[in-house]
């Protein structure tokens, strides 16, 4: 289980989409990040919640979506009370889970959201020091950084993969 930002600008995989809730997808450059760690620890499949549905490639202007008042009273995240029938129902427990949806001071009241309707006990990701709720974002400008993202994500979990039940 991943948790992230927004959908970006990944689509769905087929053209005549229609929502109905989940749905395979071609991903992005964050996604690819994902992807590269999975592959580096034998993990063939992952499902992607994020904090908020509205799909917005550039995050700026999310998250100045995210204080625009139109935006505030909408249950735009999987992690609002009126879906919380549907998180349970596309959240799968029992395997690792992965929090990568960024820093940004707009996107606590989600994060804190997600972090008490998941209360998940050790989730896999890189937390940003004196933070209780921020979690860097796959993406990272730099390649030490990008580094660093993919190394502490690939030792945890490799860890948790071992520990998993057969």
């Amino acid at each position: 289980m991943v948790v992230m930002m927004n959908p970006g600008s990944s689509r769905p995989s087929y053209s005549n989409y229609y929502f109905d809730g989940m749905c395979e997808a071609i991903p992005d450059k964050t996604q690819e990040e994902i992807i590269n760690v999975c592959e580096q620890c034998n993990v063939d499949y992952f499902r992607v919640l994020n904090l908020s549905d509205l799909r917005e490639p550039n995050s700026a202007i999310f998250l100045s979506k995210l204080s625009d008042p139109k935006f505030q009273n909408l249950p735009h995240s999987i992690f609002h009370p009126q879906r919380k029938a549907e998180l349970e129902a596309n959240w799968e427990k029992g395997v690792p889970a992965v929090f990568g949806w960024g820093v940004d001071s707009k996107l606590e009241p989600l994060a804190k959201s997600a972090l008490t309707s998941l209360n998940i006990p050790n989730p896999i990701g890189w937390q940003r020091k004196l933070s209780s709720w921020a979690y860097y974002h796959p993406l990272q400008r730099s390649k030490s950084r990008k580094d660093t993202w993919t190394n502490i994500l690939v030792t945890q979990l490799r860890f948790c993969v071992r520990r998993l039940p057969v």
